[in-house]
């Protein structure tokens, strides 16, 4: 079982359905266009978690995948984890160290103030 293997094939059918919900926009009558819309925005954020699970996986610092982030558009942490449950072992002390804490630790942005302490 490869399980970034697995991350990366998710991302590229997220990438594909984006690509095909995008082609379908371009021909879309007004009565269409506004759940295309909102099934792009869905995918979009399912291939933002997709990424995020798959630079977690790597042990890419979070900071370093998303320098900055608009306040009210943080990641949410089930989705990351969620993506991270259907591509682990369903049993096994793999499954088990993915916990929720883990991912919102990952999450966790370090503040301006704390920055500036280790740098000095």
């Amino acid at each position: 079982m490869n399980i970034a293997k697995d991350i990366r094939d998710k991302i590229a059918e997220c990438v594909a359905t984006s690509r095909s919900l995008r082609r379908q926009l371009e021909t879309a009558s007004a009565e269409q266009c506004p759940w295309l819309c909102s099934c792009k925005r869905r995918m979009g954020n399912q291939t933002r978690a997709w990424l995020l699970a798959y630079a977690m996986w790597r042990g890419v610092p979070y900071v370093a995948v998303e320098p900055r982030c608009r306040e009210g558009n943080e990641p949410i942490s089930a989705r990351v984890l969620d993506c991270l449950a259907l591509v682990l072992p369903r049993d096994g002390a793999e499954s088990e160290a993915w916990t929720r804490g883990r991912v919102e630790a990952w999450l966790l942005r370090p503040n301006a103030s704390d920055t500036a302490q280790v740098a000095a």
